[in-house]
């Protein structure tokens, strides 16, 4: 097909849009590596597909999906979910007031039952978890049902789970207006928001007022992206008790680094505002960024805030106020993955991610990979089923009570 006539093309378009105040979202939509539409591709990719059936003079019969000005679809938008659908408690937690954390929470139903402590990525929020999470929850009540104790279910097997909003993030305050986005910052409160919590909670306490360490319940930490590396980080330091399992949601050292010079070009795509939160969860959708609807509705309000005195949204944070500290959360990621003290997990979203060091260690047997082919980067929301089932199988490969052993397809106590 001639420039002339993909020119052609081109104004056909412009004088649909203009006719019928409609603007086209996507066709074969292509993205990049974070899930977000690039329009001039899929502008080219458009032409080049209206050369192959040139005769068709309908926009209609070019498969062009279609979205009313302003991004928001034909379909109802999708009304915002309550983190309490999800989670029992929201508590907000400090230690000096310089750093005060929103923090989500399930209760565990005993001592002996896991937690898994949940880290979000840059630019998210603890609500990112929210439908993993719950499910982890419903799946440890399920294998409790079936093993049961004199007729009743095994409450050691229902675990609970914590997510919170990192600083800069969500509706976590800190007094501080230059933010420092370092590694070692943001690994200092997350074991800061652990040791907090675990004292609100009285975590290494019996039920007579003891403490020991032998009380702490086991716990595994989940990072998604640069959670992922703030979790490793602080299993290294050894300060948080009883850590079984760390677990690395779509993060690995070589790929990161690599994605960083095209992070600017990606952030570009993204709108500064939206007129309102159902539009915001509907870009998110639209765009490939979440693939999950339910996730969506849930996570997306925790990433916007009003702007004052209008009735737009925008970002909590903006990544490119993070953009000095890029290179500084990936790397060693990979090394310190392998090296961390617990059990390991690495769940990716394509084998293609792996680098030389985790192809090495995945070899040698050193952690368990699960691949999600089908899902975006942020597997947590775009599969949560999928996500809380690989935890809850990790957890019981690694962590559940030895004495509960599978009779007859069910569990039981010896």
């Amino acid at each position: 097909m001639s420039n002339f006539e993909k020119d052609i093309f081109r104004k056909k378009i412009l004088e649909y849009e203009s006719k019928s105040g409609a603007a086209w979202a996507s066709i074969h939509q292509e993205e990049n590596d974070h899930g977000t539409v690039n329009p001039k591709n899929a502008t080219d990719r458009t032409i080049a597909d209206m050369s192959t059936d040139e005769e068709q003079d309908s926009l209609g019969s070019l498969g062009v999906h279609l979205v009313r000005s302003g991004g928001t679809s034909r379909k109802k938008l999708l009304a915002p979910k309550s983190w309490d659908e999800y989670f029992e408690e929201n508590l907000t937690l400090s230690k000096d007031d310089k750093c005060v954390f929103n923090v989500y929470y399930i209760r565990p139903k005993s001592r002996e039952a896991p937690i898994f402590i949940f880290h979000h990525g840059t630019g998210s929020s603890g609500l990112s978890f929210a439908v993993a999470g719950s499910k982890i929850v419903a799946h440890m009540q399920k294998n409790a049902d079936s093993a049961t104790i004199c007729s009743r279910a095994d409450d050691r097997l229902v675990g609970g789970v914590v997510s919170f909003d990192m600083r800069g993030h969500g509706r976590t305050v800190v007094d501080n207006p230059n933010h420092d986005y370092s590694l070692e910052t943001l690994t200092e409160d997350f074991i800061t928001m652990v040791e907090l919590i675990s004292k609100e909670k009285q975590w290494g306490t019996d039920n007579h007022g003891n403490t020991s360490d032998s009380f702490n319940p086991p716990l595994i930490l989940v990072g998604h992206s640069l959670g992922g590396a703030i979790v490793t980080n602080a299993s290294l330091k050894k300060r948080l008790k009883n850590v079984i399992g760390v677990v690395v949601l779509d993060a690995v050292e070589g790929p990161a680094i690599e994605a960083l010079s095209s992070m600017d070009r990606v952030l570009s795509t993204w709108p500064c505002d939206f007129e309102s939160i159902p539009k915001a969860i509907e870009w998110h959708i639209q765009s490939r960024a979440l693939r999950n609807k339910e996730s969506a509705a849930v996570s997306v309000p925790g990433i916007i805030k009003e702007i004052p005195d209008t009735s737009q949204y925008t970002w909590v944070l903006n990544p490119r106020t993070t953009k000095p500290y890029w290179e500084n959360w990936f790397t060693g990621l990979s090394g310190n993955f392998l090296a961390a003290p617990a059990a390991r997990l690495l769940i990716l979203a394509g084998t293609d991610r792996l680098d030389k060091p985790l192809m090495i260690g995945q070899m040698q047997g050193k952690y368990q990979l699960v691949v999600f082919a089908e899902s975006g980067h942020f597997i947590q929301e775009d599969e949560p089923d999928k996500t809380a089932l690989t935890l809850v199988d990790f957890w019981t490969r690694n962590g559940r009570p030895t004495n509960i052993v599978p009779t007859f397809g069910k569990f039981r106590s010896e």
